[in-house]
């Protein structure tokens, strides 16, 4: 009955109560029943399992399972009721094999069983509860409908935690009043905080959500949804009351559902009458009689008996199966070496400890929040938006503004009036002395003054006026969008509500339409600051909690529960994470007042494991940075090496160094020299930073310790960072990571963004098997960067090997077909909020909006404003119910719909590039796939050209550091001679200091002569090319700094390309790498091939911003995005590329053959006809535009001037742009010119595309004739070069403008859309002052507009 999607909007702002139980405890409790939807936990035990399989073998799978899920429940004592519907029973709820498995399983461990008749499973599960309330604990199951109907207590089957061995059980407890009051929190003013939920206000959210009548579900249809933002249209009927809504509710603002009729109100209102009566007939006397099954229960399958006798047998046989899984995975990884963050160097411990580097992280906006940010608290920024609005003041400086003498005046005049009405009318009405005296009180306080004013008392009004002026300042679609959300977050009403409408009132059509494309963007994902402090993520905060929690028990008793897991998320860093742990909870600050002290842990380590070496300097940097006392820790050989940074040292110049051997005595060495020369903390880290070796010595030395040792298994916290990197690629890494799990102490935190839930891990994962607690905190990733994704391949008809075709592919390509798609979704949920990120803006308001026809300007003006309003998360949380739930027609039509035609590219690797970030490219040997992109010839080759290019560049380079070494001598000779002088002959003030000598490999790229020298002239070049390299062993030290350095290379709002803008990676990089700048991500085939599905979620990870995905095949893209396996053709997406190059070349052909005809009558009407014939269904160019008929057009013009005006040609610009502009007007009796116009500026854009693509690529122009007349042969060829067409780029696009084939709002819009991926910025250059012009002339518009 209930929307599938409304219990993680309810989850959103609030968290779970943890409850843990050892054998037997649970029978203790006061309420100890766990009332069991059998249905649910059915469900989830068939998605665990994964299995496609049918008959006895899944039914005995299926078994194992639950008698692993309900065993493990039953050994904690508590009292488990299950509820089976006999529809379930009788293969109504799933196959019948299942339910025969289910049975069997509830037979053999003698479990309660309550049968409801079929289709009552819901009703007799509310009844029991209802007659049994004061005995229950909660209700186990997946029907959102338990959060609607007043089930207090519900935890969900796939978020509970069952040790089938230990007997323990984790179980996560959502409190559904708590929740739906923390959702109205959120988003309500203040005065109704607090306020009931009453279940006619929960169904009307439901029913609102998307509501499934009996007989629709029944017949497999899709849930009723209305409108388009769900979090939104909820928050509304939470602050209504619980009344009967009227028609207007829903078709006025907010929530403006224009389609929405008589027809929709009333089945509406029918849904919320189901729920009505639903709980009505549940709390009725007799209520559990009429809803129970009279029908005697089924007999056990005997032969699954027979076969396994029990929960003993059953974790046996799990167990066998993981063992065999895990022989099998280690395959594939010869000769690949995996970097653990063993064996640090000299040259190491400086990039740790390196001061520039640990500069730029005290600048990092991590670092500036770490001493700022508060406890996570959904309510603040509401809060924030409904005190922090001092209306006359505001009013004041509106009015100030709207009287000064500039082009906004009018539009601040407008938002006066429509922000403030009573003080505008207050200001301006009445008799004359009154309104003049008003007036100059208003004006007396000049606009700086006021917003001073404004500063210090009223930072929300201060933050909301910037974004208000930041619109008026361009009306740009960033900064619309931006207004919309402050309108959006104060609610109808409110001066932002009036504000935002008065702005969106104010912009074209396109400027909506761009919004709308805007708002998927990924600085669309974070909440609007309102002037309040930063807020912890919600699961940053309920680690803290839960460690706060678990750490104060461990104080108390050290048998107290061992283990606390945690999963962390990629979206939110790690290190971060870790390090606020530290400050925040182990070793708060005191606070400043009199009042209760913050609890701390000033005894516990944090043994930060460290998947690779990468991350561990760079743990140890940031810990550097934040003033933390901290070791590190590595294996040297067959020994250890544990060193105390310089940092924590308080006598400079101390020689006392540990060396290396055991680990034991390592740490007391430390310990020693620590309290021997007064280190900070006296001897004691608070952090000890360690390579998964080191984390497994360390914590077998603590198992042993005694309880006065500092490292005593009981003061240690493990913070594994991705535990599951390489295991599946090497044996003995896997034996580290076992041994680690072992001994793990009473805390540890397992961070990692792509190990499976507890209950798919294989056993060792769970230590020593003792009963823990073992929780998944986790932030569902929503605001994850938008990821185009493409294929580079050179397979597929007529594609040359030397220039790879990229292909686009959608999110529905992904999948082989709908029956594909539909079961990965069903099977694992997470896999659609994953997939959500790789749907383009227009793909996404296609299933937001419901239709194509989106970006039609009626459809913008009417439903834009509804959706403009949304961060990114709201934005998914609202399509991705419609992408679970497509139907088949619908995905074989957008299947169609959203394939794109692929493009060459020229050069291959390099051609993909990013303009404007980083790229990160991943392959087994990167150190020779970077040099080879910086353009070292291969071994063999015979490229003459590419050798002299190469021999060139590295001369170049050798010329530079040489004059660097000269002029470093002869500085050092001058330094010499200077102190030779007596101090009198120094000038005042004078320092002596001279800058140092650098080499400058490239602009923002520098290094020392000594540098230099040290380093291979093939890698400078390669340095100087902007590439760079990581891999697990052999880098040379200059790359490691320069690598580093583009790591933490902040992206400016205006992105220029940085210094080092190419990252070629290994496996163990992929780890590793961490860059705010990445924006384009290749995948190559010798890596990708021995991958798992979680390494190449790491690896698309690592695109922070949105920008694309390159893998080389369809099959390996598909299992890396979505876990499919199986073959996949490339041509499948292949197809329509080489199906669109024949259509424009044929069309190529036709202007050609029709200029080439006999000069008489005009038959560009003909021709015109005839293409627009030939493009229709069935036509030979039925996949072609209107855009690319006149872009077929504007291609044959340009290139037939190349082909048959060799003079024009060598003559230079004028000639050559006079011949082009001749051909345009009149080729044959056809006149092209008329033929290239377009009138809506996305076909513009296109026309603009097709002209860059002429003047960037390679050509070979016919050769003028000699001066002696010879035109044979050999003077006709030429040799490949340039486009000739690239000089005159903006002449041609001027008079393409001038003669009314593109307009100003075409070209601007293509100026403003992303380059593709591979396209040089040559052309975009080249025409930068005519866009620039166009710019102007826009802007002088706007201000005749404003006067």
């Amino acid at each position: 009955m209930a929307p599938p999607g409304i219990a993680p909007l309810l989850q959103k702002h609030c968290r779970p109560t943890v409850l843990s139980f050892r054998p037997g405890e649970g029978s203790t409790r006061p309420a100890n029943v766990l009332l069991v939807d059998a249905q649910s936990v059915g469900a989830a035990l068939l998605t665990q399992l994964g299995t496609d399989s049918d008959g006895e073998a899944a039914a005995a799978q299926l078994y194992q399972a639950a008698l692993r899920f309900y065993a493990g429940l039953a050994a904690t004592g508590l009292t488990l009721v299950v509820v089976v519907d006999d529809a379930a029973a009788a293969g109504g709820g799933g196959p019948a094999w299942a339910a025969g498995a289910l049975n069997t399983a509830y037979a053999q461990l003698g479990l309660t069983v309550e049968r409801a008749k079929a289709g009552a499973g819901r009703q007799l599960l509310l009844a029991w509860y209802h007659a049994n309330r004061d005995s229950v604990l909660g209700v186990v199951s997946d029907d959102d409908a338990m959060y609607v109907l007043g089930v207090p207590a519900v935890a969900h089957p796939e978020e509970l935690v069952v040790d089938g061995v230990s007997g323990g059980a984790t179980l996560h407890m959502w409190d559904t009043t708590l929740a739906w009051a923390a959702w109205q929190a959120a988003g309500a003013s203040a005065l109704l905080r607090g306020m009931q939920i009453s279940l006619m206000q929960r169904a009307q959210v439901a029913a609102v959500l998307g509501h499934a009548s009996a007989a629709s579900a029944a017949a497999g249809g899709a849930p009723r949804t209305y409108g388009f933002c769900p979090n939104m249209a909820a928050q509304q009927l939470l602050s209504r009351g619980g009344i009967q809504l009227p028609l207007d509710f829903f078709t006025s603002p907010p929530l403006s559902i224009h389609s929405f009729g008589a027809d929709d109100l009333q089945r509406f209102n029918d849904a919320v009458a189901q729920y009505m009566a639903a709980d009505k007939a549940a709390r009725a006397e007799g209520a559990l009689d009429a809803a129970r099954s009279e029908a005697p229960p089924p007999a056990p399958v005997s032969a699954l008996v027979t076969a396994l006798d029990g929960p003993q047998a059953a974790a046996a046989a799990e167990a066998a199966r993981q063992a065999a899984a895990e022989k099998a995975a280690v395959a594939g990884a010869q000769g690949m070496t995996i970097d653990v963050g063993s064996g640090l160097t000299k040259h190491d411990w400086e990039d740790i400890d390196a001061k520039e580097v640990v500069a730029k992280v005290r600048s990092s906006t991590g670092y500036m929040l770490m001493t700022r940010i508060q406890a996570w608290d959904p309510t603040s920024a509401a809060s924030a938006g409904a005190a922090g609005m001092p209306v006359d003041r505001l009013f004041q400086l509106f009015f100030v503004l709207a009287n000064q003498e500039t082009g906004a005046a009018k539009v601040w005049e407008a938002l006066a009036k429509a922000c403030f009405p009573t003080q505008w009318a207050a200001a301006t009405t009445g008799e004359k002395s009154a309104i003049k005296s008003r007036r100059k009180e208003l004006l007396s306080v000049k606009e700086d003054a006021l917003m001073a004013d404004l500063k210090s008392t009223a930072v929300m009004a201060v933050l909301w006026v910037n974004r208000l002026q930041a619109f008026l300042k361009g009306k740009a679609a960033p900064s619309l969008l931006a207004v919309r959300r402050d309108g959006a977050v104060a609610g109808p009403g409110t001066q932002q509500w009036a504000a935002a409408t008065e702005c969106w009132g104010a912009v074209t059509p396109d400027v909506k339409k761009a919004a709308l494309t805007e708002m998927w963007a990924n600085h669309n994902s974070s909440a609007l600051n309102h002037g309040g402090p930063p807020m912890r993520y919600p699961h940053q905060q309920a680690l803290l909690d839960m460690v706060g929690e678990h750490l104060s028990e461990v104080q108390k008793a050290v048998e107290a529960r061992d283990v606390a897991r945690r999963f962390g998320e990629a979206a939110v860093a790690k290190t971060f994470t870790a390090v606020m742990m530290n400050l925040h909870l182990l070793r708060p600050k005191p606070e400043a007042s009199s009042g209760p002290q913050p609890v701390s842990h000033p005894d516990v380590i944090i043994l930060y494991s460290v998947p690779t070496k990468q991350v561990l300097k760079r743990v140890g940097q940031e810990c550097e940075a934040h003033g933390v006392v901290y070791w590190t820790a590595a294996k040297d050989n067959d020994v250890y090496s544990v060193r105390r940074p310089y940092s924590i040292r308080t006598k400079r110049g101390e020689k006392g160094g540990t060396g290396v051997g055991p680990m034991k005595d390592q740490l007391d060495k430390c310990e020693g020299q620590g309290r021997e020369h007064h280190d900070q903390g006296g001897g004691r880290p608070a952090f000890i930073v360690s390579d998964i070796y080191s984390t497994a010595a360390i914590l077998r030395v603590a198992a042993k310790a005694d309880p006065d040792d500092f490292y005593h298994h009981t003061k240690i916290l493990l913070y594994f960072d991705e535990p599951n990197m390489g295991i599946h690629l090497d044996a003995g890494l896997r034996s580290i990571v076992k041994d680690i799990m072992a001994h793990a102490p009473a805390t540890a935190i397992l961070a990692s963004a792509t190990l499976p839930t507890w209950d798919r891990l294989p056993a060792w994962w769970k230590g020593d098997c003792r009963p823990a607690t073992r929780t998944v905190i986790t932030q569902e990733p929503y605001t994850l960067p938008m990821s185009s994704l493409q294929v580079l391949s050179t397979e597929g008809p007529g594609v040359p090997a030397d220039a790879p075709q990229a292909t686009p592919v959608s999110v529905l390509q992904l999948f082989p077909g709908h029956a594909t798609f539909s079961a990965a979704l069903r099977s694992s949920p997470r896999l659609c909020v994953l997939l959500l990120r790789h749907l383009s803006p227009a793909q996404a308001n296609a299933l937001l909006l419901r239709g194509d026809d989106w970006g039609e300007a009626e459809r913008v003006e009417a439903d834009g404003w509804v959706v403009a309003g949304q961060d990114v998360r709201s934005l998914r949380e609202a399509v991705e119910p419609v992408l679970k739930s497509m139907p088949e027609e619908q995905y074989a039509t957008l299947r169609a719909s959203w394939s794109e035609w692929s493009r060459p590219v020229p050069g291959g690797l390099r051609g993909v590039i990013s303009s404007k970030g980083v790229t990160m490219i991943a392959t087994k040997d990167s150190r020779t796939l970077a040099l080879e992109l910086a353009g070292r010839p291969l071994v063999g080759s015979k490229d003459a050209r590419a050798e002299i290019a190469w021999g060139d560049a590295k001369a170049e380079i050798r010329a530079k550091v040489s004059a660097a070494k000269a002029a470093a001598a002869q500085q050092a000779k001058d330094s010499r001679r200077t102190q030779k002088k007596t101090d009198d002959d120094a000038k005042p003030g004078s320092t002596g200091g001279e800058a140092a000598v650098v080499v400058t490999l490239r602009t923002g790229l520098w290094v020392t002569p000594e540098e230099a020298g040290e380093t291979e002239d093939d890698v400078l070049v390669m340095l100087s090319k902007g590439i760079a390299y990581a891999t697990a062993e052999g880098t040379e030290p200059l790359v490691k700094r320069l690598y580093q350095q583009a790591l933490l290379y902040i992206p400016e709002s205006k992105v220029q390309l940085p210094p080092i803008h190419v990252l070629a990676v290994d496996y163990s990089s992929i780890y590793g790498t961490d860059c705010a700048a990445v924006d384009t991500i290749v995948m190559c085939e010798d890596l990708g091939k021995v991958l798992s599905w979680e390494d190449h979620q790491q690896f698309i990870g690592r695109l922070r911003r949105d920008g694309t995905a390159i893998y080389p095949s369809l099959a390996m893209l598909r299992y890396a995005t979505t876990g499919v396996v199986g073959t996949a053709d490339d041509a499948e997406v292949l197809r329509v590329r080489a199906t669109r190059a024949q259509h424009m070349a044929a069309a190529q052909a036709m202007v050609a053959s029709a200029a080439a005809a006999p000069a008489g009558a005009d038959s560009t009407e003909a021709l015109v006809n005839e293409l627009r014939a030939q493009r229709k269904e069935g036509g030979f160019l039925e996949i072609l535009s209107r855009a690319d008929a006149a872009s077929a057009v504007l291609t044959s013009v340009l290139r037939s001037v190349l082909a048959e005006c060799p003079e024009a040609v060598a003559g230079g610009r004028a000639p050559l742009l006079k011949a082009v502009a001749a051909r345009l007007k009149q080729w044959g009796p056809i006149r092209p010119v008329a033929m290239v116009k377009l009138a809506a500026p996305r076909d513009q854009t296109e026309l603009v595309c097709a002209l860059e693509a002429l003047c960037l690529e390679t050509v070979v122009a016919a050769a003028a004739p000699s001066a002696d007349g010879d035109d044979g042969a050999e003077a006709a060829q030429a040799a490949p070069g340039p486009s000739p067409y690239l000089p005159i780029a903006q002449n041609l696009l001027k008079w393409l403008y001038d003669n009314d084939a593109l307009g100003e709002d075409g070209v601007l819009a293509w100026h403003a859309s992303k380059p593709q991926p591979g396209v040089k910025p040559e052309f975009r250059k080249a025409v930068q002052p005519f866009v620039e012009w166009l710019q102007e002339a826009e802007d002088d518009d706007d201000d005749e507009d404003d006067e």
